[in-house]
């Protein structure tokens, strides 16, 4: 890990729930959002989640992000659709669509942006979420940050080290599918304010079922440093 040990944030009560996004061509798609019941401006964040869908996970996620001082938004990229396996994972991604997840990314950067209580925005994601965070930052879209969680980095490597969003990739240090030399390269083009950090005892899953007290440490650790980061970029 090459971050200093980041400092605990302050956890605000917050309102979560389904709600729709219709877009100017007619079409809807939902969303899982989250933000703090006080009335003054929030960062924003757009939630693009993994390859299991919008399931529970990102759902907990969206409401920790929204404790920690955020306003957030999860898109829905499956249609409602979510897995409980990779094997159903795997058919999910029979149905995905990499332009639909730009314009739905695109859309809830819209709407927050729209939002009365709102201020910067930036983008957080998952796994396969966390690769188009990645592409948010290279391609050069406007947004304050990026933090990318198991994103995989490998297609934008050499166009990362000049994005002019802050950028943190989050990686554990036992993740079977990130090889360690990709994550070496990544640290090396990912100079500050950039950072990229490894978490011990942790896999690809960031946040597993079922985890040990060494990997709820490492998995509240992970919130701790996106929510520093973030607050860090978006609210300085």
């Amino acid at each position: 890990m090459n971050q200093p040990f980041p400092p605990p944030y302050i956890q605000y009560h917050v309102r979560t729930g389904f709600m729709k996004v219709v877009r100017d061509a007619g079409d809807d798609f939902d969303v899982f959002s989250a933000q703090p019941m006080l009335g003054r401006p929030f960062p924003a964040l757009v939630l693009m989640h993994d390859w299991m869908g919008l399931d529970a996970q990102t759902r907990l996620l969206t409401d920790q992000l929204a404790q920690a001082g955020f306003v957030v938004m999860a898109p829905d990229l499956f249609e409602g659709q979510t897995a409980n396996t990779p094997q159903e994972a795997q058919t999910l991604m029979k149905t995905f669509s990499e332009r639909r997840a730009d314009q739905r990314l695109h859309d809830a950067m819209e709407v927050l942006s729209k939002h009365p209580a709102t201020h910067q925005i930036g983008v957080v994601g998952v796994g396969l979420g966390g690769t188009f965070a990645l592409k948010a930052a290279a391609t050069g879209m406007s947004v304050g940050a990026v933090v990318s969680c198991s994103g995989f980095p490998q297609r934008w490597l050499g166009k990362l080290g000049d994005a002019t969003s802050p950028i943190m990739a989050l990686f554990g240090e036992s993740d079977p599918l990130i090889p360690d030399d990709v994550i070496d390269s990544l640290r090396a083009e990912l100079r500050p304010p950039h950072a990229v950090v490894a978490l011990s005892g942790l896999g690809h899953d960031l946040w597993p079922d079922d985890p040990t007290p060494a990997q709820s440490e490492s998995s509240q650790l992970a919130l701790r440093h996106i929510a520093h980061f973030l607050h860090t970029a978006l609210d300085g």
